[in-house]
């Protein structure tokens, strides 16, 4: 199937994965920098489209502990949103190449459920180490057991796309 909005998704999923590996790296030496006293700067990109300015949460920022467990708590995340994306290419695929309904997209279809609800739950947990104080903070983010529960619903319609395919090609 040349269908242009898949070629166009596919495209944007390979992008999105080249964004988020790169916010891995910042994420990677943010969470280092704590071991090797690395300086953070005031702000990135004063002069660009992409602004970050860590001023305002020095608070937090100052903390090894929270600069760690944010670094790896981001890159967790990041991965799994790779990983997502991933699978999502895949299920792309296979939909332009008229497999659509084979138990690959099923799988695929319900890995990405697994990896947004993984996201749900490492997202809800939000630990901070500010004034000799630990705090530990439970707010999910609700969208993401969404499109979890939406994901596994899709993988049970491709399951019984999968079944009626089969037959059909039983009768033939």
């Amino acid at each position: 199937m040349n269908n242009r909005i898949l070629k166009i998704t596919a495209l944007l999923a390979r992008f999105m994965q080249a964004g988020y590996a790169l916010l891995i790296l910042f994420f990677l030496y943010l969470g280092i920098s704590s071991f090797f006293n690395w300086p953070l700067p005031e702000s990135v990109g004063a002069n660009s489209w992409l602004k970050l300015n860590f001023s305002a949460d020095e608070e937090i920022i100052d903390s090894s502990f929270n600069r760690v467990f944010f670094s790896v708590q981001s890159i967790g995340i990041y991965l799994l949103f790779i990983l997502t994306l991933q699978a999502l290419v895949k299920v792309i695929s296979s939909i332009k190449s008229l497999n659509a309904f084979r138990k690959e997209s099923i799988a695929e279809f319900r890995k990405i459920g697994m990896f947004i609800f993984l996201v749900f739950l490492i997202g809800a947990v939000k630990l901070s180490y500010i004034n000799n104080s630990l705090s530990i903070e439970f707010s999910p983010d609700l969208e993401y057991l969404l499109i979890a529960l939406l994901s596994w619903v899709i993988a049970e319609v491709f399951k019984e796309g999968n079944r009626l395919w089969e037959e059909n090609e039983l009768t033939i």
